[in-house]
């Protein structure tokens, strides 16, 4: 009996170089990293010929130049939401938001739609289109960069607030089933939430929507903190050398920020007191915030943060630390008159810069020039039902934006001169709201049987919401789904002759 030899040979790893699909790759990558040395290398000429004495009007220069030269994704909306605040026009890039999300939306809902089946008796794997009417809820169609998982929604948002974008309600209700509560304890998960609430809390939609949620969150953050923690900010974990012992300026400045803006300062008035004087005893000399006490250097984001707090907080009474923070913000700026941080590289540079921005203008005194509105509630949950009324008149290509000018929008701005309605909706007095559901139920069929791509789906699901509305007789938002729904609905209902929903339609689209 012969024994076989063992191979001992090491196996050449696989040559790749001449392989097309390798190159192919290899070059896509360098043509992606040409470009953004290009990018980098034109902002940073654009950025050294700003000479304005004011340092924050170079950056709303640079911003200007950058949105109108590189915006490529969802977190450079930030740019166009502060450009806007800032009076700046910005109207030529609203209709085209309007149309990009509408065909992210559409396309997003296309890739959901294939699936592959792998069969395991036959060893088979056939690829599956799914019916577009069983995709809900409708994947999100935006996307975030590597920090942008707590901002990136309301950015969204705050989008809606300055530009009344309708149409996506479905997304944004969804919102309301992915905000994770178990966050008690844990110091990540409690960073984590502060920042969603913070953020969350500058814009006036995301209130409206998540107003409950948020209550909820801030109730088990205070609440939950172990019983040997003396305030919700502060910390004990284990590392190589034992236990030690920390405290997170974020932390309180973010629920501070947002106990205030949703009108629950009475509720937790202990609480509020001693988030303002923590924070005061926090800054440092220089001005800054550190993010987590144990850092060995202060944080731009965190400063911010605090900023934005004591300002709503009690602007004339921490006048002093404000004003000490807005220096330390401008100490901060970068050679392209915007701020990073140092401590997190990956922090998101427009959202960064927009925050900073705002709380330089908070440090200010100067409240007219902010992305957001720094008043709170005053009653609580009713606000939310104004915000839902605030709608933009949509149909199909074709936006309707009823009386004044199409330029820049904040939340400033008067109604009338702005690119939305404030609405209650003309209704018939007499309005036959079980003729008017019969009606939708034949326009959903009629539409169910012709709907063959995404957007002839979501306008679907818009009837469907409208239909719900009926039921509940609703009649603002029966008329407010229809509009989003699109010209399609309205060429159907006329060609099946649904007399009530045609006559809702065209009494609002004339206007």
């Amino acid at each position: 009996m012969s024994l076989k030899k063992k191979n001992t040979e090491t196996k050449k790893p696989a040559d790749w170089s001449d392989d097309p699909h390798f190159k192919a790759m290899l070059a896509k990558l360098q043509e992606q990293q040409d470009k953004e040395t290009s990018r980098q290398e034109d902002l940073s000429r654009f950025a050294a010929k700003l000479d304005n004495a004011d340092p924050v009007q170079n950056a709303y220069a640079l911003i200007h130049y950058y949105y109108e030269q590189h915006n490529r994704y969802y977190g450079d909306y930030e740019f166009l939401i502060l450009l806007a605040s800032r009076g700046f026009d910005v109207s030529v890039y609203q209709m085209s938001v309007f149309k990009d999300w509408k065909v992210a939306a559409a396309d997003e809902i296309e890739k959901q739609s294939w699936s592959s089946h792998y069969n395991a008796n036959t060893g088979e794997q056939k690829v599956v289109k799914t019916n577009l009417e069983e995709i809900w809820p409708f994947p999100e169609f935006w996307r975030s960069g590597r920090n942008e998982a707590n901002s990136i929604d309301a950015t969204m948002l705050r989008m809606v607030d300055h530009f009344k974008i309708n149409g996506f309600d479905g997304y944004w209700n969804e919102m309301k089933q992915d905000v994770e509560l178990s966050v008690a304890g844990n110091s990540e998960g409690q960073h984590a939430m502060a920042q969603y609430l913070f953020n969350m809390c500058r814009s006036e939609t995301g209130i409206g929507l998540l107003q409950e949620r948020m209550a909820i969150i801030i109730e088990i953050m205070i609440k939950g903190k172990p019983h040997n923690i003396k305030h919700f900010w502060e910390y004990q974990d284990l590392n190589k050398d034992g236990r030690y012992h920390y405290k997170c300026p974020y932390i309180a400045a973010g629920l501070l920020f947002s106990i205030l803006k949703l009108g629950l300062r009475e509720k937790y008035g202990d609480v509020v007191g001693a988030c303002e004087k923590y924070l005061l005893s926090a800054q440092s000399a220089n001005g800054g915030w550190k993010a987590v006490s144990l850092h060995e250097t202060e944080s731009v984001d965190a400063t911010a943060v605090c900023t934005h707090a004591l300002a709503l907080m009690d602007r004339a009474k921490n006048q002093q630390s404000l004003t000490l923070a807005g220096e330390y913000l401008l100490s901060k700026q970068d050679s392209w008159w915007l701020w990073h941080e140092d401590i997190n590289p990956y922090v998101s540079y427009p959202y960064l810069s927009v925050l900073v921005l705002d709380a330089l203008e908070l440090a200010r005194g100067n409240d007219s020039k902010l992305t957001f509105k720094l008043a709170p509630l005053q009653q609580g949950i009713q606000n939310s039902e104004n915000i839902k009324k605030i709608i933009i008149n949509q149909m199909g290509d074709n936006y309707n934006f009823n009386g004044g000018q199409f330029g820049a929008v904040g939340h400033e701005a008067k109604a009338e001169n702005n690119t939305f309605n404030q609405a209650n909706y003309q209704l018939p007095a007499n309005l036959n709201y079980e003729q008017l559901a019969a009606e939708l139920d034949q326009l959903k069929t009629a539409m169910k049987g012709k709907a063959d791509t995404p957007e002839e789906y979501l306008a679907l699901a818009e009837v469907a919401n409208a239909r719900q509305a009926a039921s509940e007789q609703d009649g603002n938002k029966v008329v407010q789904k229809l509009l989003g729904a699109g010209k399609w609905a309205l060429d159907t209902a006329k060609d099946i002759g649904v007399g009530v929903v045609v006559e809702l339609l065209n009494k609002h689209i004339s206007g």
